[in-house]
């Protein structure tokens, strides 16, 4: 997986995954099973932070918490969308939160998913986040 093609996201032959979630433990999970697969991550706390990140690393997936500190993962969706060269790029909102306007919103504005943390184990959105990264897989 380590020498996977994937457009705007390749540095030292792994794919560059940005995660902006607030939560430090499952930031923590995140974090060590995207690497444990062979991914590069970089890691945000809040969406200020995360956009930072994403602009200056190029991801080829972000993974962004809805409910953060400052700038939320939705107001984080409609910038990097406006971003050159990111509107391609997944952009996965995880929550806790399954409001049917904020899920309608996010599709609306490009979300790649909108994954409610509650319904699924960390290892399965894992795999979700993975196949958006290379279908084939």
């Amino acid at each position: 997986m380590n020498n996977m093609k994937i457009s705007g996201g390749l540095k030292k032959n792994k794919a560059v995954v940005v995660v902006v979630e607030d939560e430090p433990s499952l930031l923590m999970a995140i974090d060590f099973k995207l690497k444990k697969i062979g991914y590069e991550v970089f890691t945000a706390t809040t969406g200020e932070k995360g956009l930072d990140l994403i602009k200056e690393k190029k991801p080829c997936l972000i993974w962004a918490d809805l409910l953060l500190p400052g700038m939320n993962g939705i107001e984080l969706l409609r910038k990097i969308k406006k971003e050159p060269g990111m509107d391609k790029v997944p952009f996965v909102i995880v929550s806790v939160s399954a409001g049917r306007e904020k899920i309608k919103e996010a599709f609306s504005l490009g979300a790649a998913d909108y994954i409610v943390k509650s319904d699924y184990h960390i290892d399965a959105i894992i795999e979700r986040v993975i196949k958006l990264i290379n279908p084939k897989v």
